[in-house]
């Protein structure tokens, strides 16, 4: 289904209204994407265990350090303490998400460039 909306840059907010809605339809297509790579790991899982494995540890070290990221950011009172990260810790987190895809359901693309080496300097610019 698709919807069509027009909001005008005027005063009285409906751009606002805009962005916020081109937001949650992004993270729409994100949370989508994640769930179709999470198929298609559990379709080719008993094709090769070994390279999903692999994977699987590459995902897990990333996934510590965004754990620890979030941990630290808290701990300083950088990040708030709330269920869902915000701003640079929430495109970092869906970094993590894309790069699951690229690891597991690569036929399926990514938003954008990802690997291990991007999601971690990420992290390492959120500590600066």
């Amino acid at each position: 289904m698709k919807i069509g909306i027009t909001c005008y840059p005027t005063y009285g907010g409906s751009g606002v209204v805009a962005t916020e809605l081109g937001v949650a339809d992004a993270a729409i297509q994100r949370a989508l994407s994640s769930f179709q790579g999470i198929e298609r790991r559990l379709d080719k899982l008993p094709e090769n265990p070994a390279r999903d494995a692999a994977n699987m540890a590459i995902a897990q070290r990333v996934e510590q350090a965004y754990q620890q990221a979030v941990a630290e950011l808290r701990s300083t009172g950088r990040a708030s303490q709330e269920v869902l990260p915000d701003g640079d810790l929430r495109e970092a987190r869906w970094m993590l998400e894309e790069l699951r895809v690229s690891l597991f359901a690569q036929t399926l693309g990514t938003l954008a460039p990802v690997s291990e080496n991007r999601v971690m300097a990420a992290l390492r610019r959120l500590s600066t």
